[in-house]
């Protein structure tokens, strides 16, 4: 008759082999406790570092390079100073407020010529637009433009300064403030030419050294928000 296997229980059942196990047991798990202690120690400690503050000065990526229609083209040196101390005058007109409309615009002009001194001390050339100026059917303004666009604007100017020498020669100084701004009032007689330009016939009161006819015809023109005198028309 065939025996029957040993079961699990009665294999262990011998207390020196649990004892020699027991042993292995042991010394398997400290020499892997002892392998593990030494990998840790092996390996380097984690140190913390700081990341350097970022640079507050930041310097573009890329170099900012001139456009093409930029380059080599000439620049137009500033309008000519309105005086020393105030702001630059522009290159035509700057009489701002005192030619805001079409009568403004010529006795602006008027005093600023004839007077002995010009109001608000602006000039009378601000009254004129230098860009279309005619005078008794010289076209003044068309050669002060083609200057402009040619960029040479030192000639222009000079042109301009010594017309407005011989002009002021010509016209000369009003004798009697009173007579001028009497004159001023008188003159009622105007010609709407468009929405842009108004002629006025000035009948001028006594001046010394005056080279002009009794009876001058000055037109404005609306530039922008101002009204300047366009052309002149004063031969004796």
């Amino acid at each position: 008759m065939r025996m029957a296997s040993p079961t699990l229980f009665q294999r262990n059942a011998n207390p020196r082999q649990r004892l020699g196990r027991g042993l292995l047991t042991a010394v398997a798990l400290a020499m892997v406790s002892l392998g593990t202690a030494s990998c840790s120690e092996n390996q380097p400690a984690e140190v913390a570092v700081e990341s350097p503050a970022p640079s507050q000065e930041t310097k573009p990526m890329f170099r900012q390079k001139a456009l093409p229609e930029q380059r080599g083209k000439k620049k137009f040196p500033g309008p000519p100073a309105f005086n020393e101390k105030g702001p630059a005058a522009p290159l035509v007109g700057g009489c701002g407020d005192l030619c805001g409309s079409a009568r403004g615009g010529f006795e602006g002009f008027i005093r600023a010529l004839l007077a002995t001194k010009a109001p608000k001390d602006v000039p009378f050339i601000r009254f004129v637009d230098t860009s279309i100026l005619v005078d008794n059917n010289q076209a003044l303004g068309a050669d002060w433009a083609r200057l402009f666009l040619e960029n040479k604007l030192p000639e222009r100017q000079g042109s301009i300064d010594a017309w407005i020498e011989r002009y002021k020669a010509r016209t000369g100084h009003a004798t009697d403030a009173e007579a001028l701004e009497a004159a001023l009032g008188s003159t009622s007689d105007l010609t709407r030419i468009s929405s842009t330009q108004v002629r006025f016939t000035f009948a001028p009161p006594p001046r010394d050294q005056a080279q002009t006819g009794s009876l001058w015809s000055i037109v404005v023109t609306r530039r922008g928000l101002e009204w300047l005198v366009s052309d002149i028309t004063d031969a004796p």
